[in-house]
């Protein structure tokens, strides 16, 4: 089984980290405006996935969850 990758609490207090999420929600609330813009379908889908994208990485800060199933 593949371990799931995340940063650990020395991880999300180095300097790298802190300047990274600070940019990463940056361009996330960036984004977002983009996407509450009149857009073709094609372009929101690709905002959409730029949004899980940069939603996936800050999520690299949290612990992962356990599935209920025991798969994850």
């Amino acid at each position: 089984m593949k371990e799931k990758f995340y940063l650990t609490e020395g991880d999300k207090q180095g300097a790298t980290w802190r300047k990274l999420s600070v940019e990463l929600q940056r361009r996330l609330d960036d984004v977002r405006v983009r996407n509450d813009a009149s857009q073709s379908e094609e372009s929101t889908a690709m905002i959409r996935g730029e949004i899980r994208c940069l939603k996936a990485l800050l999520a690299l800060s949290k612990p992962p969850r356990a599935s209920l199933d025991g798969n994850e």
